[in-house]
Formats: structure tokens, sequence, C-alpha cells
């Protein structure tokens, strides 16, 4: 009990030593009886009294006005604004707040922007109701500071200006002028080349002088750039114009690489034989951009000799259209290989193999920024390779076949090796004409495929889109060279009319179609592939994903012993994980993959298989 006592008799001291504390304040500087706001037209006085420290009722003191002064300014309305204390003889205080509103915006006018439709700045503007309401100071630097990072959001660097005039029409009413610097490119410096010649690098980068500044695009220059090999490194660097405040110049600094590769070897594919191999390319000839590559092979066996020479410009003329040529003696061996995963499967791998003889010419023209056509003529002349074992089961047609291949294209993808946003589409139709001059295995058999000595024409018709997707970065705290994950999606499918020599047929399976399945593991006239992958990055240049495709081909050539065909289509599936490793010579990846009854395979591979 006494504790409590105690307790209550300390409370009431407490409350004594406030009151006399109160007391002896509003004895010095009085009590805040009253606030008087003179000028406030269309703010209201509760608005300003608000933010105001000083309250009516409470202890007047003289250092808050100058903070009250500064919060009323704070509110954006007024172009002046005063508060002063004002003592009465019975020691009370009133507080005179004295304010000269901006006047009410009438109308607005946006200059300089070309990057956007004004409908689109007019609606940012929309948002914050300047028209018709008094001029806000925090209203304008808020609605200059979204306008500018509507730019940035969009990749494009602008100064916003907002002028107020100096004279208004009327002392109540005024006109708006915001006015939009957008940033563009001025000087583009290329350092540090020495083989590769200068024009090249301008037609690959899609930055150029006078126009709008786009960092994104100034980042994917720098990925396309490095994509191509040339440059051990490439460093963009960004400066103002000393002249122009509206430009930025652009800098490369470069390391370039060497593009030229030799090499020789020797390995052994079967026990009893031996393959040695030669080959030599570059991917900048001259420093223009061209493409060359040598490639010979000897068998120790009856396959023998192969080789092929092919080039390719890429950068022809102002639109960069691509010219392709190919000379080709070899030997392709349809492998329906052994060595599947945990199940031994496929053909022997001396039985089935065709020597191709021949030539293909090619054009790519870009017609659009993003649309291209093509056309493609090819020459083959084909023969089955004899070996020491005969199989029966093999589908050889020995003869020429000629076709010409007409295609239209579109990519909007960022860059071509790792897209991480954008469409691919194809869409192909090939005539083909074809004459057998000898026939063996299944295809001997008179119930399919066309005839010895009887030419014959066919039609093949093919299509294929890819889309990729990944979260959208905020380049307000984010580098745009920032690691993401990617979900693409490929879809495709072909048919084919009149009567097609079995190497024109489609084939699914294996790395780059069917994954879990061995290579051309099904084969016919028609033909659908899908795929989705899931690309993680874990470190810099190393990337897993994991995978899902689904594909079948069928209606042409029967099977054989070992794979089983069907003239319908039957939903077939595979999937597995793999992992993908960026390296200076290109990206490197394999996958394991499991068809739908749990046999498994590996597939290593350049690139990703879309």
């Amino acid at each position: 009990m006494a504790k409590y006592g105690s307790s209550i008799k300390d409370g009431l001291i407490i409350s004594i030593l406030g009151l006399y504390s109160y007391s002896n304040c509003v004895a010095e500087g009085g009590v805040v009886e009253n606030i008087r706001i003179n000028g406030a037209e269309n703010i209201s006085d509760n608005a300003i009294l608000s933010v105001m420290k000083s309250k009516m009722g409470f202890v007047y003191e003289d250092d808050t006005l100058s903070q009250d002064e500064k919060n009323i300014r704070n509110l954006g309305f007024f172009k002046d604004v005063k508060v002063v204390g004002v003592k009465r003889e019975d020691h009370s205080n009133e507080i005179v707040v004295q304010v000269t509103e901006f006047p009410l915006v009438r109308s607005y006018q946006v200059d300089g922007v070309t990057a956007f439709s004004k409908d689109e700045i007019e609606e940012i503007i929309g948002q914050y109701e300047v028209l018709g309401n008094v001029l806000n100071l925090t209203v304008l630097a808020n609605l200059k500071r979204e306008i500018t990072e509507f730019y940035v959001k969009n990749h494009l660097l602008a100064d916003v200006l907002i002028d107020l005039p100096r004279e208004p029409k009327s002392s109540d009413e005024l006109d708006l002028n915001i006015k939009v610097s957008e940033k563009k490119v001025g000087s583009i410096d290329l350092n540090g080349l020495s083989s590769t010649k200068p024009e090249l690098i301008r037609k690959i980068i899609k930055t150029k002088e006078n126009e709008l500044f786009n960092y994104k695009t100034f980042d994917i220059d720098r990925r396309k750039l490095l994509e191509t090999r040339w440059f051990e490194t490439v460093e963009p660097k960004l400066s103002p114009d000393r002249e122009d405040p509206n430009k930025i110049n652009l800098s490369y600094h470069f390391k370039e690489s060497h593009v030229m590769n030799l090499a020789a070897g020797a390995h052994f594919p079967s026990s009893s034989r031996i393959l040695g191999t030669l080959s030599y390319g570059t991917t900048n000839l001259f420093g223009t951009g061209q493409q060359l590559n040598v490639s010979l092979s000897q068998d120790s066996k009856v396959t023998g000799f192969s080789g092929s020479l092919d080039y390719s410009n890429p950068y022809l003329g102002s639109n960069s259209d691509t010219l392709t040529m190919s000379l080709f003696s070899k030997v392709d061996p349809y492998s329906f290989s052994a060595s599947y995963g945990n199940k031994s499967t496929g053909i022997n791998d001396e039985s089935f193999k065709i020597r191709k003889n021949g030539f293909v010419f090619g054009y790519l023209k870009n017609i659009f920024e993003d649309w291209s056509i093509s056309a493609r003529y090819k020459l083959e002349d084909q023969s089955n390779v004899k070996t020491d074992q005969i199989d029966v089961d093999s589908i050889t047609q020995d003869g020429i076949t000629q076709s010409i291949n007409i295609g239209i294209s579109r990519d909007t993808t960022d860059v071509k090796e790792f897209p991480t946003e954008g469409t691919r589409f194809s869409l192909s139709v090939e005539p083909g004409y074809s004459k057998l001059s000898a026939v063996s295995g299944i295809a001997h058999m008179t119930e399919f495929g066309p005839k010895i000595g009887e030419p014959f024409n066919y039609c093949q018709f093919r299509f294929e889109g890819s889309a990729y997707f990944s979260r959208k970065l905020d380049v307000t705290k984010e580098p745009l060279d920032t690691l993401k994950p990617v979900f693409a999606l490929k879809v495709g499918g072909g048919r084919n009319f009149g009567e097609v020599p079995f190497s024109k047929q489609f084939f699914v399976g294996g790395t780059h179609s069917l994954r879990g399945y061995p290579s051309h593991r099904f084969w016919g006239n028609n033909m659908y592939v899908a795929s989705a992958e899931y690309r993680y990055p874990v470190m810099n240049n190393l990337y897993l994903f994991g995978f899902t495709d689904s594909g079948y081909a069928w209606g042409g050539y029967p099977g054989t012993d070992q794979y089983d065909q069907n003239q319908k289509s039957k939903f077939t599936f595979g999937y597995g994980l793999g992992a993908a490793l960026r390296t200076p010579m290109g990206t490197v990846s394999v996958s394991l993959g499991f068809d739908k009854e749990g046999n498994w395979d590996y597939y290593p591979s350049l690139g990703f298989g879309f």
C-alpha cells in the first residue's frame, strides 16, 4: 500500500511542475489566439493550416514562424509567402499568413517530342490535373520527373523544361510550355581496329549518328559485336558533346582476336577404321565479315574422301544482304546410330551411308527492318556407299535432285546466338525435281517412291516460329547487362506433295527436334515439332536449362526392323535437363534427354537447340 501511495504522490508532483512550466511559457510568450490567412482564393485555409507547426491554443513561439513559412512554400501553390506574429496588449498572439497564389493554368503546349505521340505525353500530364487548377511548383517538379522517367523506361534520354511566362496574359491565368529536348547521337568513334574495316562495324550497329540515342540498342550493339567472335573485348563509352548539349558522343575500343582457324586430327569412329580431318576457316575474311571454310576428311575404309568449300557474305550492300555458296562431296550417315543411352538401338553404323556431291547457291534480301526474303538453288547427286555389310533394311536412292527454296522470314530478337526477347518466324516453299538411277533396300519396293529412270516433281512446305520471354529490367535500378532467366518456345511443321525421294522427307529426332530419341528416328512426308525451354543463369557464362520436346514425322517410306514408322500422326515427347557454357568461340551446350519410356541419351551441340 505504501508503494502505491508513493506513486500517486510522484504523479501529482510531476503534474504540478508541468502546469507551472506551461504557465511560465504563457506568461513569457503568450498563446496563439488566432491565425489569419490573407490572399488565398483558390487554396483552402485548411490546406495551409495543416502544414503549419503553429496552432491556435498552443504557446506562441517566434522560432516556428520561419518553419511555417517554409512548409507553406513547399505546398507549391504560392509565388510569395510571409508569416508574421502580432502581439496584443493582453499578451495573446495572432499569426498572420500572407500568400500570393500562382495563376490558374489555362492551357499547356508540349514541344520537342518525336519518339512518342503527344497523346502519350499528355496522358502523363492528365494524371496531375494541371489544367484549370492553380499552378503548383511541386506538381510541375513531379511531372518533369515522370516524363523523364518515361523516356528512361523506354531506353531513351531527354531533358524536360517547363517554361513559366514572365508576364501572364491575365493576372489569374497562364499558359505552360513543356519543352522536351531528346538526346541524339553525336559522333561515333571506333578505336583499336587493325584488321576489321570501320564501315563493317557501322553496318552491324543500329546506333546511328544524328538519330535518337537508345541505350538498349547501344547495349545490343555491343552484344552483337561480341557475337561475331572477331574481338576479345568491346568497350563502349559515352560522353556529352561539348558543342551541343542535346547530343551524346559514342566511342568503342576494340581488342581484336584471331579469326583464322587451322585444325588437323585423326580419330577412330570404330575399331576397324581411322578418320583423318583437316579444316581451315575464317569468319572475317579481309576484315569484311566474309566467312570461308574448307573442310577435308579421309576415311580408311570404303567411305573414302569427304570435303566441302563454304562461303558466305552476310554484309552485302547497304542493307546487309547475305550471299551463300557451298561446294561439297560428303558422306551422310543418316545417323540411325547405336549408342543410344541405356538402350542399344539403331542400324549398324556401317550400313546406311549416302555420298552426296553438289553445290548450293543462296541469297537473302532484307526488305524491311525485320523482314527478309530468300532464294536458294541446290543441285545434288547422291549414291549409296557400298560397305562390307549388306543391310536389306537400308533406304537409299541414287540419282540427281534439284530444288529451289523460296522463303520469307521475320526476326525481332535482340541477338541471334542467345536471344532474351523477341520472335522469329520463317515460311518456305521448295519445288524440286529428281531422277533416279538406282535404288536399294526398302526403297526398291515398287509400291513406295518414284521409279528408276522416270523424272518426277515434288514440292515441300515448311514453317517454323520461336519466341523468347524474359522479365523486363527496371532500367532505373538495374544495368542492361543484368543476367535474367529466359523462357523459350518453338513450333514448326511441314508437308511434302508429290513423289519425294527418301532424302527429302522430314526427319524428326535428336538435338534440334526431339531430344530423348536417336537422330532421324521418325521420317515421313508430314512433320510437326514443338519445344519449350527454361534457361536460368547460374553465373556469368553458364546457364542451366530444362526442356520438353514433342514431335513426329509420318506418312512416308516404310520402317525398318529397328525403326517402325506410321502413316498417321502420333503424339511423342521427350524431356530433360541441360547446361550451356558461353565461350569466346561460341556457346557449347549438352542436353540429357529422356523418351516417354525412360530411355535416355545425351546431345552435345553448338549453341542452344533454338
